[in-house]
């Protein structure tokens, strides 16, 4: 075969070829290792709990102490748990995501379980495929199959689009006199406010004409809700939107799905969650957003609401049943 790398074009097509190719064995390789980690955590908590079997109830109080003191999720202890369980002396195949497992270790009979493992491997497929075919057997065979528990699922968070709180400001040209918080550190110096009808911790809404009316018997819990467009899905818990403040106001922000945890984007779960958001989340559709307090990174935290052909679809507990990510407290 002749070498045509003298040419540019032929050495760009390469090179993108061999990135890609590293790209994927780098993707392989920290799969199996996140496995692997399962198992070897799982099995710890196993032989911890045998050896102190003869107290009651221990395995769940460990469980639980393990989550919060480590900042891991519940589930996710628990599914490692089972692994080690299901799998004393583990598993030689190394084609599988954790993600995948998660979801085949809820079939109890070991040679269905193992006839779906057969199959995911042999055909290649994704997590999504993976839970798919799971649901599949269960409804064909009427199977033993532990479903996820609904308790791992969020109480959506959803306030009233523009409904706003009454703050005196702190500092600025507007130092003393009350402005309308916005939300995301954005205030709005209302003419409505200079009438002295409204006080710090007032409650409003902005009517039609943009004006201001006090919301009778509302609470924190119906403000910081608005519009939103998505423009970039950053993984598979992460993301950029632009969010109508009201007002004639728009702000940019990086922003966390509340309660749960995707896999790293390095991963091929990781990479099949991001796509999971892409797909749910089209740039040119709004979207609802309500945004709570900040992380640890100073990102801010949302619940998000999209339409769906079945009506409003809450994207959070869609990646959780979809088990695309882990719910954290």
């Amino acid at each position: 075969m002749e070498n045509n790398l003298a040419s540019y074009g032929e050495l760009k097509k390469r090179v993108r070829a061999v990135l890609a190719l590293g790209r994927e064995r780098a993707a392989d390789a920290v799969e199996r290792e996140r496995v692997r980690t399962a198992w070897e955590v799982g099995k710890l908590i196993l032989e911890h709990i045998l050896l102190n079997q003869e107290r009651a109830h221990y395995g769940e109080q460990v469980i639980k102490r393990l989550s919060a003191d480590l900042d891991i999720s519940h589930t996710e202890v628990k599914y490692m748990l089972q692994f080690a369980r299901t799998y004393p002396i583990g598993r030689t195949s190394d084609q599988l995501t954790w993600s995948q497992i998660q979801s085949l270790l809820a079939i109890n009979e070991d040679d269905k379980r193992e006839e779906l493992i057969n199959r995911a491997e042999k055909e290649n497929w994704t997590v999504l495929k993976t839970r798919d075919e799971v649901k599949r057997l269960k409804a064909a065979n009427q199977i033993s199959v532990s479903e996820s528990s609904t308790d791992e699922l969020l109480v959506p968070v959803k306030g009233d689009l523009n409904t706003y709180r009454i703050l005196i400001a702190k500092a600025g040209e507007w130092k003393g006199k009350p402005v309308i918080d916005l939300g995301f550190s954005n205030y709005f110096d209302h003419p409505a406010l200079q009438s002295g009808s409204f006080k710090e911790g007032d409650i409003v809404e902005m009517d039609s004409d943009s004006g201001l009316r006090q919301v009778k018997n509302a609470t924190e819990a119906d403000l910081f809700t608005y519009p939103a467009y998505v423009f970039k899905v950053t993984d598979g818990d992460t993301l950029w939107v632009v969010i109508k403040l009201g007002f004639g106001m728009i702000t940019q922000q990086h922003v966390r799905l509340r309660g749960l945890d995707a896999p790293e984007i390095a991963t091929r779960d990781g990479q099949e969650a991001k796509r999971f958001l892409e797909r749910k989340l089209p740039t040119s559709e709004p979207v609802i957003i309500t945004s709570t307090k900040s992380d640890k990174y100073d990102r801010y935290l949302a619940d998000i609401f999209y339409t769906a052909p079945t009506g409003e679809e809450f994207l959070n507990n869609q990646l959780l049943k979809k088990r695309l990510a882990v719910a954290v407290s």
